[in-house]
């Protein structure tokens, strides 16, 4: 597994952050709500997230979702690809025919995206960018 990015957000004072991907990624993408809520749309039909929950998304699938500002969202979120994912994901547990899933609201998941935050810092100034060992342990 390769990770592409990770990164979080919370809102301090923007009313809301709008995410729209009309033809989805070529990457997945999960998104831990550590904290508050957030509002998804799949198949045109809204679902409110709230803390404790992940999302799933799989390439190329529409993706729309909005922070707002009084939910006081904390959301950490992952980018990653690889030829063996969907094995990696059926094996703890989580269906590709899913979107939404309850994990939990533990310190530890906000402190292994911090990890891996820090991780892909420290690899794109030395010029890697692996480091599934981490993921794994999200999952």
């Amino acid at each position: 597994m390769v990770v592409g990015s990770c990164g979080t957000y919370r809102l301090k004072t923007r009313p809301k952050l709008p995410t729209y991907w009309q033809k989805g990624r070529k990457d997945y993408q999960i998104l831990y709500v550590a904290n508050g809520k957030t509002h998804f749309w799949f198949d045109g039909k809204e679902e409110i997230v709230s803390a404790g929950h992940m999302v799933l998304y799989k390439p190329e699938e529409i993706q729309k979702y909005v922070y707002y500002l009084e939910d006081n969202p904390e959301v950490f979120w992952i980018h990653f690809t690889g030829s063996d994912v969907k094995n990696i994901l059926a094996y703890h547990g989580i269906s590709l025919d899913e979107h939404v899933f309850y994990c939990g609201v533990l310190p530890d998941y906000k402190a292994l995206f911090r990890k891996i935050i820090q991780e892909l810092q420290l690899c794109r100034l030395m010029g890697t960018r692996t480091i599934s060992h981490r993921c794994s342990t999200i999952f």
